[in-house]
């Protein structure tokens, strides 16, 4: 059984947890262009809908434009 904290937030053993929910889709495609040379492609599209305890995503849940393996400035 879940137990609301003073400020009215879920929680469970004494720490108020986020809710939220979230839908991932994910697009990769390659072309063979000859025996040396292909062209790959790949997109990313998501949503996150904060609701309950939760008025935004966690930081680590929340999503972000490029990252440690895109190419940027090309």
């Amino acid at each position: 059984r879940s137990h609301r904290n003073s400020n009215g937030n879920y929680q469970f053993l004494g720490i108020a947890y986020s809710q939220y929910a979230k839908l991932d889709f994910d697009f990769t495609k390659s072309v063979i262009l000859n025996d040396r040379n292909s062209l790959a492609f790949h997109a990313a599209f998501g949503i996150g809908i904060p609701y309950g305890n939760s008025t935004i995503l966690p930081y680590e849940k929340r999503y972000f434009a490029g990252g440690a393996n895109s190419i940027r400035g090309w």
